[in-house]
């Protein structure tokens, strides 16, 4: 992991908002995900499916510790209609792709070696976009092959991640051509507030300041 216990403790103790309720809370999910951590060993994915793999083996792993006593709200490992919480499946990512920085991978080869729909259901994805994408395609289609039509260029395992931030209602607000016309605008305020907060915004906070200051 990227943090300890430790550290959390710290920082919610030394905080206004800290408590014992939720140290108690974010101790359990350190705890938690340390114990992942130690089962993945160096297991890192390499391809979508290695992904799929990883995500069914982080979450036998948190419902061993589920079923043990060491739950934590909103991270439940159970699936709900046949589907796995949206805060366990972001979590998986976040353990995956810190696993495959740490080993020096920096995306996933692009080869359709897993279904579309097991790639999808390993991803948290609150707004659907993977089904809306997919429209009426069939349902059979390849990985590459879905990719390759909607134009998308990055890393698979970002897909979601991207569209999450795209797809927020800012982006109604201006468009595409006016956005590329803007861009070194938008990387000067991104770069202004990456110094001031130590870490960069949203893309819809960049949109929406761009377009207040129009107003």
């Amino acid at each position: 992991m990227c943090f300890t216990s430790h550290d959390l403790k710290y920082k919610l103790v030394t905080s206004k908002s800290g408590s014992r309720e939720s140290l108690k809370l974010f101790e359990a999910l350190v705890s938690t995900c340390d114990c992942v951590e130690e089962e993945l060993d160096d297991q890192a994915p390499t391809t979508p499916a290695a992904w799929v793999r990883c995500v069914q083996f982080i979450q036998d792993a948190f419902k061993k510790s589920y079923d043990a006593g060491l739950r934590v709200p909103c991270l439940s490992p159970v699936p709900v209609k046949g589907k796995l919480p949206y805060l366990f499946t972001w979590t998986c990512r976040c353990l995956l792709l810190c696993r495959m920085r740490k080993n020096g991978i920096q995306q996933l080869r692009k080869v359709s070696d897993v279904s579309f729909a097991s790639f999808a259901a390993s991803f948290p994805d609150a707004k659907q976009n993977f089904a809306r994408l997919l429209g009426t395609r069939r349902r059979t289609i390849s990985l590459r092959e879905f990719f390759d039509e909607i134009c998308y260029k990055g890393p698979w395992e970002l897909s979601s991640m991207v569209w999450c931030f795209t797809t927020h209602d800012a982006f109604d607000t201006i468009t595409a051509v006016e956005l590329q016309e803007r861009i070194k605008e938008l990387k000067a305020a991104r770069a202004t507030y990456k110094k001031k907060w130590g870490q960069n915004p949203h893309p819809a906070t960049l949109v929406r300041n761009a377009v207040a200051v129009d107003a």
